[in-house]
C-alpha cells in the first residue's frame, strides 16, 4: 500500500477459509481502498486458490505475494520499469531476502549469477524464490497443479519455462518470512 508506483494497480485478496481475524482485516482494507478487491472461499488448497487468483485478476502484469512476504516500496515501480524496457520478457523476478518473523535477516538470494543459466538450473533448483510477476498474456492457459500441497510454484515455473523469456531484476525487493510454524519452515527445515 506504500508503493512509489505512480500508475494505477488492483490488490486482490483471496480469504481460503481463514478462521482468524483475517476476513474482517482484509475487509477493512478494502472499504479504505479503491483498488483492493476480497474474495472468500471454503479452503481450497494453495494450487486452487492461485488459479483463481489468475482468473479473477484483471491486469496486464500479475504479482504473487503469500500473507506473510513483504514487498519493498518501489517493487512495483522497478518491476513495471523493466516490463516496460523489454516486452519480449513474459517473467520477471528480483532478489531477495529471507527473513525471520521478528524481521531479522537470515541470508540474502542474488539472483544475478543463476538467471544467467536459467533455463539449465532450474530443473535442478529452485532458484527464483522471490518476487515473481508474470505477463498475462505470456501465461494464458497455464495454470497451478491443484493437487500438490508445496512446491506449486515451481511446478508452474516448470511449465512455463520452455514458453516463456525470463527477465531478472537485480535489487532486493522481497522479504520471503520463513515461518517455522507452516509451509516453509517443513520445507527449508528437511
Amino acid at each position: 500500500s506504500n508503493q512509489t508506483y505512480s500508475g494505477g494497480y488492483e490488490i486482490l485478496i483471496l480469504n481460503d477459509g481463514s478462521t482468524d481475524s483475517s476476513p474482517r482485516v482484509a475487509e477493512e482494507f478494502a472499504l479504505a481502498r479503491s483498488n483492493v478487491r476480497v474474495l472468500h472461499q471454503a479452503n481450497q488448497g494453495i494450487g486452487r486458490t492461485r488459479n483463481r487468483l489468475l482468473e479473477e485478476s484483471h491486469g496486464r502484469i500479475l504479482f504473487g505475494l503469500d500473507a506473510d512476504d513483504a514487498i519493498s516500496p518501489n517493487a512495483l515501480e522497478r518491476v513495471m520499469d523493466f516490463y516496460e524496457k523489454n516486452s519480449e520478457v513474459g517473467f520477471v523476478y528480483t532478489d531477495h531476502r529471507c527473513v525471520n518473523s521478528r524481521g531479522e535477516l537470515i541470508y540474502e538470494g542474488r539472483k544475478a549469477e543463476c538467471h544467467l543459466h536459467f533455463d539449465k538450473l532450474i530443473y535442478h533448483t529452485h532458484f527464483p524464490s522471490a518476487l515473481k510477476a508474470f505477463r498475462a498474456e505470456a501465461i494464458r492457459g497455464f495454470r497451478f497443479d491443484p493437487s500438490l500441497k508445496t512446491g506449486e510454484d515451481y511446478e508452474f515455473i516448470l511449465q512455463i519455462t520452455p514458453h516463456v523469456k525470463k527477465g531478472h531484476v537485480p535489487e532486493f525487493l522481497y522479504d520471503y518470512t520463513l515461518n517455522p510454524e507452516g509451509i516453509s519452515g517443513s520445507v527449508s527445515g528437511g
